[in-house]
């Protein structure tokens, strides 16, 4: 088995991608594979798919340092660096735990938390003073000394020092190969990677790992550890002991806190209340009632009554504090969404299916768009941290990857190029990913006359980094409550604008069993809540609350029918202002309409 391989999400370290590494560990031979990235998360879950797709083993780790400022120093363990490796699912949470207060404590304590947060894990070092501090605390049955292979005589020595730690502390070896690239050819990748971390040119970078750095084979690494068998046969054994699982498409939710009843009955009479307020007490029939049990049962039955609450306590509290809010997508199609006042669209009146918000059949949760008038969007974020606690509560983040223009910059920069001479080319060039690099010239006419012959060897380069992280974004509006700490299914960091987002990015995260809340900040909504308040210092409060009652203001439907929509959200790209006037659109089904055809899949199939 191979442990201590860094996976990609070891932002600027690691070069291949976790099924990458999966697929070439089982063409080499092995069975098991470990990473640990780098003070983080990121590449857990997409290991442990990426080898349950390729039939190996995964473990699971982090590489966790002491501060920057810190590193070099040999005489405390306060300044040392370790390799954790998860047990099982509770030691995972260890993990996440521990790269949390790394990225957020600004006096965080390697050895102190290694000592204090691991008892469901195994943890590794080469470090004198980490070793010292750690082994009466963790014993030989959780700490390990770090092996390294013997490359060559100076490795050899770093052997003989490493093995000696083991005699004095009365600890176990345990061979670490430490591989930073799948093969020799991966190796300036790797080195460019290091010099864009460290904004230094390429000649400069630090922490450059030699062509031995590579995925070896199992018929290469004993070889490495001749001297000390026991080190591998260590490793396998440790391997076995690692069995961390995850229940992939299972999500969690958390306990609607406040309640009196059980959820599935307070959203059953929410809804039941909601009859009344919304079609008239007495005036509802039995399709609305069936409609209303048939999602009740299908929402029940999926368990998504929690999340229901959730976006509900949300939209009334805005309500409360008179934010404009809306519900939008395909949340539409549901008359519980209806009834809790979190759209406006009945779905019954417009024909609209539920299974196009929630299938059954469909693994994926729903997903209920909310929207707030953008200047009071941050005050609405500000309430649901209060709400459920800033443990439980974080934005998600997005992992930003190289495109064309960015890769180009980022590796042109390493070799010594202003920016000036940078955007002189990234101006002409078009908007595509980082592979199309080889082929710009041939494949896009603006580029024809740009000299490119100088930068053969950065084109090369930049086309490579296609998908590789470059830094973490905030997604738009994805928000996760946990039912415990967040930091029991994901690591956070603090991003750049200050806020808290989780390593994974949106897709892990629904891995991870947590489900998302967009919110989100609308600029129209925004526009209509100072145009209210406008017009109430006038004395005028025109009926907006009511959809059919502005769908039959003849002045509305004027501006629609002509295509005069600017400012309105969704509907004023000039596409659509032309559309509605093909259309004569002049009633809500019209414009549902509309807003179908102008979609990219639609317009391009040539079906409009």
């Amino acid at each position: 088995m191979h442990l201590d391989a860094r996976s990609w999400y070891s932002f600027h370290d690691g070069v291949s991608s976790p099924l990458a590494l999966c697929q070439r560990a089982v063409e080499l031979g092995w069975d098991a594979l470990g990473i640990a990235d780098v003070n983080g998360t990121y590449g857990l879950i997409p290991l442990y798919k990426a080898a349950q797709r390729c039939g190996i083993h995964p473990l699971l780790g982090l590489s966790l340092t002491a501060p920057r400022r810190k590193l070099g120093r040999t005489d405390d363990p306060t300044y040392a660096a370790a390799t954790v490796l998860a047990r099982d699912r509770t030691g995972y949470s260890q993990l996440c735990a521990l790269a949390s207060a790394r990225q957020l404590e600004a006096g965080f304590n390697l050895a102190q938390a290694l000592a204090a947060g691991t008892d469901c894990c195994f943890v590794v070092s080469d470090h004198p003073a980490l070793l010292a501090y750690l082994a009466p605390r963790l014993g030989p049955r959780r700490l390990f000394v770090r092996l390294a292979p013997a490359h060559g005589p100076a490795y050899r020595s770093l052997q003989v020092r490493q093995l000696k730690l083991c005699r004095r502390h009365h600890l176990h070896p345990l061979a670490c190969t430490g591989v930073r690239f799948l093969t020799t050819q991966d190796q300036p990748l790797h080195r460019v990677l290091r010099a864009i971390g460290d904004k230094d040119y390429i000649e400069e970078a630090r922490g450059v790992r030699g062509h031995e750095h590579q995925l070896a084979g199992p018929i290469e690494l004993p070889l490495l550890y001749n001297d000390c068998p026991e080190a591998l046969r260590r490793a396998r054994s440790l391997a076995e002991k690692c069995e961390v699982v995850f229940e992939l498409g299972r999500w969690v939710f958390p306990d609607f806190n406040g309640l009196q009843k059980e959820p599935q009955r307070a959203l059953r009479e929410l809804c039941l209340r909601g009859l009344d307020w919304r079609y008239g007490k007495g005036k509802h029939g039995i399709k609305h009632r069936s409609r209303l049990e048939h999602e009740l049962g299908v929402i029940e039955r999926l368990g998504y009554t929690s999340y229901f609450l959730f976006v509900y306590d949300i939209v009334r509290e805005a309500g409360r504090r008179g934010v404009p809010v809306l519900g939008r997508g395909s949340a539409a199609n549901s008359i519980v969404s209806y009834l809790l006042g979190l759209t406006p669209v009945d779905p019954l009146a417009n024909g609209l299916y539920f299974e196009r918000f929630l299938n059954p059949e469909r693994k994926s949760p729903p997903d209920i768009d909310i929207d707030f008038s953008s200047d009071r969007r941050d005050e609405m974020l500000n309430y649901v941290y209060g709400r459920w606690g800033e443990e439980r509560v974080a934005m998600i983040s997005t992992h930003v990857t190289f495109r064309a223009r960015s890769a180009l910059r980022a590796v042109a920069k390493t070799y010594g190029y202003s920016d000036s001479q940078i955007s002189e080319i990234n101006e002409r060039m078009p908007h595509t990913v980082a592979s199309g690099l080889r082929t710009i010239k041939r494949d896009f006419a603006e580029m024809q006359g740009v000299d490119l012959s100088a930068l053969t060897e950065v084109i090369l380069l930049a086309s490579r980094l296609g998908g590789v992280p470059q830094h973490l974004g905030i997604h738009c509006g994805g928000v996760v409550i946990a039912p415990t700490r967040t930091t029991d299914y994901t690591g956070l960091e603090r991003a750049s604008k200050g806020l808290i987002v989780t390593q994974y990015d949106m897709h892990a995260i629904e891995d991870a069993g947590l489900i998302k809340i967009d919110l989100l900040g609308n600029c129209g909504l925004q526009a209509y809540e100072r145009t209210l308040r406008s017009l109430a210092r006038r004395g005028i409060h025109p009926p907006t609350a009511n959809l059919e009652t502005v769908l039959q203001d003849d002045e509305t439907v004027s501006l629609m029918r002509e295509g005069r929509t600017m400012g309105c959200f969704y509907i004023e790209s000039p596409a659509m202002r032309t559309l509605l006037r093909r259309l004569d659109t002049k009633d809500f089904r019209g414009l549902t309409a509309a807003s179908s055809v102008i979609r990219p899949g639609v317009a391009e199939s040539g079906m409009m």
